[in-house]
């Protein structure tokens, strides 16, 4: 079993935080170390992903990616207003 040694602030906040949310330190630290290394692995897939579209060719230029971003939020402004 892992013991982590924690500096006095981080302990206190991980204390008040498990107190308010009626947890024990312990299962409250369990939870973010498996939350954070599922975000880890998440994001190392996401890169995965992108280097195999960059081997393949799937690729487009900067310019072209702000333009399509403006063209999503502008859609999405006009049915903004028109849901007012």
């Amino acid at each position: 079993m892992l013991e982590l040694k924690l500096p006095a602030t981080l302990a206190r906040k991980l204390e008040r935080a498990a107190r308010s949310a009626g947890r024990t330190p312990t299962a409250l630290a369990r939870e973010a170390i498996e939350r954070e290394l599922a975000m880890q692995r998440w994001w190392e897939r996401q890169i995965d992903a992108g280097l195999r579209d960059i081997e393949a060719g799937r690729t487009m230029a900067a310019r072209e990616v702000i333009e399509r971003g403006d063209a999503i939020l502008a859609r999405y402004a006009r049915r903004a207003r028109k849901s007012r």
